[in-house]
């Protein structure tokens, strides 16, 4: 196992402040950036704004002074408790890289992504195992291309599981992202990509606004082609495709008991819909002018 965090866990290291808060000295081993993380028996808490603002059930971590605050509500957070914090961003952060493989590992609780290529080609993800990022699980960005993530199983990421980012002429597929904060599977201007055979299920936002979706395409992404996913019971859509995307093959995927559309098509020009089954969706699955939509069975 990839560790993205340190073990805090005893309960001599840490010492009361004059508040329901206990501190100790921390400086992680690579230089902690704005997202930071802290668990609690392994439950993400929140980060206070400041330390005059944190509150029971949360961190807060002073940079300067290089000091980790956690609020149990009086009691050492570390005794009876596993406490794990911040170390590493990333597992594997591959930069400018071509012709590597990234294969059969498990990565918990980094900083930024599990796995991150930005600006590299020819890269392979595949077999691997991603919980707990504070960012993305797997993050492809930076103008990649030709990129394969396959049969890998990303959950419990602060944000998108999985998210291609100006990446082109890439394969994902198979792969499963599921209680994640935000989308599963995100593709945002990217083009010519191929997702196929993934399961996106229970991802779901935190706040009174549905956005969290099984499968996005979105920021103006073109040429996606969408076969044979399964999305449900994600906060919002099972796949949409939105924002000026335009020209997506969207056809035999399964999108159900999603709360609202199965799938969701809007402002994105062009695309052809074609033998998805939709049903038991919280809205009707809605496809706007432009879109061509053949034997799709929806709500």
């Amino acid at each position: 196992m990839v560790l993205g965090s340190r073990d805090l866990s005893d309960a001599p290291g840490w010492a009361p402040t004059t508040t329901t808060a206990w501190s100790r000295a921390y400086a992680p081993p690579s230089a902690p950036s704005l997202q930071l993380q802290v668990f609690s028996d392994g439950v993400r808490l929140p980060q206070a704004a400041s330390l005059a603002a944190l509150g029971a059930g949360q961190f807060f971590y002073d940079t300067v002074a290089k000091v980790l605050y956690v609020d149990a509500g009086g009691a050492n957070p570390a005794t009876g408790h596993t406490i794990a914090t911040f170390a590493q961003a990333y597992g594997f952060n591959l930069v400018g890289r071509s012709n590597v493989g990234v294969d059969g590992f498990t990565l918990k609780q980094q900083n930024i992504a599990g796995v991150r290529l930005s600006g590299s080609s020819a890269v392979t993800v595949q077999n691997v195992t991603v919980t707990q990022s504070d960012g993305n699980g797997i993050l492809a960005e930076a103008a990649s291309s030709v990129v394969t993530i396959t049969g890998s199983t990303v959950s419990g990421s602060a944000s998108i599981g999985i998210k291609l980012s100006a990446t082109t002429g890439s394969t994902i597929s198979a792969n499963t992202s599921h209680d994640n904060l935000s989308h599963g599977i995100s593709l945002q201007t990217s083009s010519n990509n191929l997702v196929v055979g993934h399961t996106a299920y229970n991802n779901a936002n935190v706040g009174p606004v549905h956005i969290a979706v099984g499968i996005d395409v979105s920021a103006s992404s073109t040429g996606v082609t969408l076969e044979q996913n399964t999305t449900y019971a994600n906060r919002n859509s099972g796949i949409e495709i939105y924002t000026g995307s335009s020209n997506a093959i969207v056809s035999r995927n399964i999108s159900y008991n999603n709360g609202d559309h199965g799938l969701d098509c809007l402002n994105s020009p062009g695309e052809l819909v074609a033998g998805n089954t939709v049903v038991g969706n919280g809205s009707r699955s809605r496809q706007r002018p432009g879109s061509r939509v053949l034997d799709g069975a929806s709500q």
